[in-house]
């Protein structure tokens, strides 16, 4: 781990965003029979007539920040960069039973991406006093991260595991309402304007 330096990025967290998708949901197959992949946009998936659809009686909430690598510039070992803001964010879902993971692409050029993307799995454990955090990916290998603000990398099956015991099972409507809490906190302490920072993808699980 260490502290945020100048990075060169070369991808956008939408561009893997379409990659990561595909292989969390593979990944909750592990142990789960149903996985639901979705953006929240209050006045869609939020709205009055999302809440009012026949759901499943209950379901798992579980929040995913695509990261995207970054490069030094004398050096091509790719960096993870974990934002305070993520921290902040985890530490307010995890208050309303939703765990949060962030999904790291070991990719050198947006060309790798046309194969099987492999990723890195970890679980924010940082509070809202949490700073930056960068991780070189060549230090990192089965064995967790060093530190207890970030753990990883995870199996598929750890990842299964923390969100069984971590993700509090709830109605749609009221998954729909944690969301909805945790951007009206963003937003009340000045942290972001509501549709602004960093948005994860949320999975669903029952």
């Amino acid at each position: 781990m260490e502290k945020r330096r100048h990075r060169t990025s070369y991808l956008s967290e939408h561009t893997i965003e379409f990659y990561l998708v595909p292989r969390f949901r593979r990944t909750l197959t592990t142990d789960f029979r149903s996985t639901l992949a979705f953006y929240f946009w209050a006045s869609r998936e939020g709205s009055s007539a999302s809440r009012s659809v026949c759901a499943p009686e209950r379901v798992r909430l579980a929040a995913v920040y695509p990261r995207r690598p970054k490069l030094r510039a004398v050096r091509r070992t790719p960096v993870m960069k974990v934002n305070a803001e993520l921290f902040r964010c985890a530490a307010k879902f995890r208050r309303v039973g939703v765990p949060v993971f962030a999904g790291f692409p070991l990719v050198r050029s947006v060309f790798d991406c046309s194969d099987d993307v492999e990723f890195l799995w970890f679980v924010l454990r940082g509070d809202e006093t949490e700073g930056d955090l960068e991780v070189e990916m060549r230090t990192i290998t089965s064995d967790q991260a060093g530190t207890p603000s970030l753990l990883g990398p995870l199996s598929d099956q750890d990842v299964c595991r923390l969100v069984t015991q971590e993700s509090e099972p709830m109605p749609w409507d009221r998954a729909i309402e944690a969301i909805n809490h945790v951007r009206r906190q963003g937003a009340d302490n000045g942290l972001w304007p509501l549709g602004w920072g960093y948005k994860p993808v949320y999975f669903l699980v029952w």
